[in-house]
């Protein structure tokens, strides 16, 4: 099992932050692609877009747009009515924001 401690930076000083991953029981696991993908989702967090699922409106439009599904990290198609719903206009701003 791996351990990690983290110290997120304060207003006062921004540049105080460190992580420190540890093999607290001694089995020598420690996997550096995990502690690399955590330091980058804590220093670059998944914009709030990205975690909003779609809603069907009440208009009778037949609209594209685009959300991102965090089950296959994947931005997929969602038909709203014209009037909201969708969250991105394009599928290239759904994965330029999220993926």
């Amino acid at each position: 099992m791996v351990n990690i401690i983290l110290q997120l930076p304060t207003e006062d000083d921004p540049w105080d932050f460190w992580l420190y991953a540890g093999d607290f029981n001694g089995d020598g696991n420690i996997n550096v692609l995990d502690v690399i993908s955590l330091v980058n989702l804590i220093l670059n967090p998944t914009p709030e877009e990205c975690n909003i699922i779609p809603e069907i409106d009440p208009c009778d439009g037949i609209f594209p747009t685009y959300y991102y599904n965090q089950d296959n990290g994947q931005c997929e198609e969602f038909i709203t009515g014209c009037c909201g719903g969708g969250v991105f206009n394009t599928q290239q701003s759904c994965q330029d924001s999220c993926e």
